[in-house]
């Protein structure tokens, strides 16, 4: 993401990048700080559309994925909620005397 201001007032930026997960099983474990990485856990059903995967193999049900970016982001963290939430959430933290940076 690039931001241009073309203004003449220099102006402060907050970005919240968001990956949505909507009624998928994936969970948030922790994030880990020497990657700078989400460690996150999902279940993976051995049913699909097309061709299922045979039981039998054992294939892993619960699977962890890592999802990683850069720079490494000054603050992080997991949200349960609908978007118009966690919107609200934001704005309301962002102009508390108590703002929470992690």
């Amino acid at each position: 993401m690039e931001v241009l201001n073309t203004d003449n007032i220099c102006h402060e930026v907050s970005v919240y990048p968001i990956l949505e997960a909507e009624n998928d099983s994936m969970e948030v474990m922790r994030y880990d700080t020497v990657h700078k990485a989400y460690i996150t856990q999902r279940f993976e059903s051995p049913y699909r559309l097309i061709s299922s995967l045979k039981t039998e193999y054992g294939y892993p049900t619960r699977v962890r994925d890592i999802f990683a970016a850069g720079p490494a982001p000054y603050t992080y963290g997991a949200y349960f909620g609908d978007l118009s939430s966690f919107y609200n959430t934001i704005k309301t933290d962002f102009y508390s005397d108590k703002r929470a940076i992690h």
